[in-house]
């Protein structure tokens, strides 16, 4: 299982889980993106499923 966004101008982000194999060790991810219904403005602090802390900073619309 992974998560994937296709954005913008063709970008796509992907967030694949550690595995035994192939451990990240702590990890911390930032992100800036919009104000949308989902989030509102200001930063979010949100953990995955692995209970890694991912930030999420909302900006302004438009």
């Amino acid at each position: 299982m992974h998560y994937a966004a296709e954005l913008e101008r063709g970008f796509v982000l992907e967030i694949y889980p550690a595995t035994a194999e192939r451990s990240t060790g702590r990890l911390r991810l930032g992100l800036t993106v919009p104000a949308s219904a989902r989030l509102s403005e200001g930063e979010h602090e949100l953990t995955d499923p692995d209970g890694r802390i991912v930030v999420v900073t909302v900006g302004r619309a438009g």
